[in-house]
């Protein structure tokens, strides 16, 4: 789930944000549901936050709001998800 989303990285940087989004919604369904983890706690608020970065990019408000959501449910002090959602 980590390659997925550091490729998501590369392809953010490329500007290539419809690629990148994808790619953080792929790492997500790889991330074990049974494991509770600070490390997989980080990796899952990463990728919400950066597929709502993404939607943002993409003018795609609604998905942005969505996910930008679900990284608050994570995380309900997240400043970049409060961020996004103000966006």
């Amino acid at each position: 789930a980590t390659a997925i989303k550091n490729f998501g990285n590369t392809l953010f940087s490329q500007k290539n944000h419809e690629r990148a989004r994808v790619k953080y919604l792929k790492a997500l369904r790889f991330i074990p549901e049974d494991i509770e983890s600070t490390e997989t706690q980080a990796l899952r608020l990463a990728c919400w936050s950066n597929a709502a970065l993404m939607s943002l990019q993409l003018n795609d408000y609604q998905s942005a709001i969505e996910y930008a959501n679900r990284a608050l449910e994570l995380d309900q002090k997240n400043s970049k998800a409060f961020f996004r959602l103000g966006q």
